[in-house]
Formats: C-alpha cells, sequence, structure tokens
C-alpha cells in the first residue's frame, strides 16, 4: 500500500480531527472525525474555502491565526472556544502545522484538533462544586448541601434532587430541592416504594433515562406511583457504611440520556455530601464529648 494511502486510512480512524488547507485556504483533506465534528459531508467541505464553512465571526479569528502560520511558515498552538452557526459551542485545543514543498515553499498547513468541551466542563463543575462546599469565610456547613442540590436540579433539568438517609429500612428525606413534586424535608417512606432501593441492591451509582422501558424500573413501586421516568443516584457512603442516598429525578424522559460528565458531575456530588455529613457527625461528636467533660467536671 502507497505511504499516502496508508496514512489516510490511519487519519480516517482517529478520533482526532484533521484537514488540510491549501495556501488559497481551501480543504483539499478532512479526516471522518472533522466531519463529524462539523455535521457536514466530505462533498460538502472538500474544495470550499474555509470562509464558506466557517460563520463570519469564527473565520475572521481562524484567518488571523492562518496568516501568522503562513508568514511565519512555522508551528502554531493555541486553545480557542468557537461556536457554529448551528449554534453549538465547544472548546477546541488546535494546532497549525505548516506544510512545505520541496523548494521549502509554503504549501499549506495541517489543523489538527481535539475536542476538550468536556475537559473544560468538567473543570468549571469541579470548581462549582468546590466552592459550594467550601465558601469563603463559611466552614463545612450542611447547608451547602441545599445549594448542591439546588445546583444539580437546574444542570440536569430535572424535578427534584434529595439527600435521604436509610436506617432499618426506612428512608428518610433529609434534603430537598423541588418546585414540581410534593415532598418535604423528614418525608419518610418504606425503602421498598423509592428509587434508593435500586440504587442499594446493585451497590452503585445507576442512571436511566426511560425507566419505562428499564427492567429495573418498570414495575417499580415508585414508577408506578409516581412515574418519574429520568432518575440517577448514587449511595452516600460514611466510614464504609452506607448512609443513604443521594439522587435526582424528573417525571418525564430528558432529551438525551445522562452524560458521561453528568454521571461523574453527581460521583463528585455525592462525595461532597459525604464530606458534609461526615464533618457534621465529627463536630456534633465533639460537642458531645465536651459537655459530657463539663458535667463530669
Amino acid at each position: 500500500m502507497p505511504e499516502r494511502q496508508l496514512s489516510n486510512k490511519i487519519l480516517e480512524k482517529l478520533p482526532t480531527m484533521v484537514a488540510f488547507i491549501d495556501e488559497k485556504r481551501r480543504y483539499r483533506y478532512i479526516n471522518k472525525a472533522y466531519c463529524q465534528f462539523l455535521n457536514l459531508k466530505k462533498a460538502d467541505i472538500l474544495g470550499r474555502f474555509v470562509s464558506d464553512v466557517l460563520d463570519d465571526e469564527l473565520y475572521a479569528r481562524v484567518k488571523l491565526r492562518h496568516d501568522k502560520v503562513f508568514e511565519s511558515g512555522k508551528v502554531s498552538s493555541f486553545s480557542e472556544a468557537v461556536t457554529f452557526r448551528d449554534g453549538r459551542k465547544c472548546f477546541l485545543d488546535i494546532r497549525y502545522i505548516p506544510e512545505l514543498d520541496e523548494s521549502k515553499k509554503m504549501v499549506g498547513l495541517y489543523a489538527v484538533m481535539e475536542d476538550v468541551t468536556e475537559y473544560y466542563a468538567s473543570v468549571d463543575l469541579m470548581r462549582t462544586i468546590h466552592d459550594i462546599i467550601h465558601k469563603r469565610g463559611r466552614r463545612i456547613d450542611p447547608v451547602s448541601i441545599d445549594e448542591l442540590l439546588k445546583f444539580g436540579v437546574e444542570y440536569l433539568d430535572v424535578d427534584i434532587g434529595t439527600a435521604s438517609s436509610i436506617i432499618d429500612g426506612v428512608y428518610t428525606i433529609e434534603w430537598i430541592q423541588t418546585a414540581k413534586l410534593e415532598f418535604d424535608a423528614g418525608t419518610q417512606l418504606p425503602l421498598g416504594t423509592t428509587y434508593c432501593s435500586v440504587v442499594l441492591k446493585e451497590n452503585e451509582l445507576v442512571h436511566t433515562n426511560e425507566a419505562d422501558k428499564d427492567a429495573r424500573f418498570k414495575n417499580h413501586k415508585s414508577f408506578l406511583t409516581y412515574g418519574l421516568q429520568s432518575y440517577i443516584g448514587t449511595p452516600l457512603v460514611i466510614n464504609d457504611v452506607v448512609w443513604g442516598v443521594l439522587g435526582f429525578a424528573r417525571k418525564t424522559a430528558r432529551r438525551e440520556a445522562f452524560s458521561e460528565l453528568e454521571i461523574e458531575m453527581v460521583r463528585m456530588m455525592g462525595t461532597a455530601v459525604e464530606t458534609v455529613i461526615a464533618e457534621q457527625a465529627v463536630r456534633h461528636d465533639l460537642i458531645r464529648q465536651r459537655d459530657d467533660m463539663a458535667a463530669i467536671a
């Protein structure tokens, strides 16, 4: 197999986006990942000018980068926030690599791009969760659990978020955020009537976006009673013992299933809630010991 054919075959299988743009700023090669990212077919891109594919504002920024590489003949690496004509926004790590002919004249450049949107989003999520738990001037406080639940309900686009304890088969809502379902903190229910029983059975994070089609949920008492289609929940473990469950639910199915980023976010929030509960327990224990010693004295 000729070397160029082999190279193209490898590029087609890469998740990294690769394009070759000639000196007239026309696309001369794009791999499959690049087409998928732009949501276009190769026939819609090859031979066209970059300015015809990107919106005006984005192309104005890209052109400055291209000009710099064509003038200097040097590699350029940078990160860019990109908005496409269809409204999509993303973060890209981009590398422009000049292509020179035998006379050292620049004939084009390779654009190599990685979609790092989820990475930046995950960093932002971690920062938000950390800021909620460790607000300046405030010790770790149970109030932060309400704030975490509110953030989770809004971010996940669900109807309800709860942090609930489970003691002797009784499910108790300790913290709750909801504007659409009639539940209050302190509400107690038999564990078997809540989706938390599924979480405990699996002993790990569980999620569904079609409870009516999910064997774990479609005949569950909670689904038959409340009709919650979307759910994601994770165990809360304190000192190696399951204390309860952090869960989020919605009556109707979400437009899309829970993403990997959202799943990891719920895991991070679970860890944060565990930290707050454990800190609260230690504080109460210290207060009790202080009071006991005062009584003895």
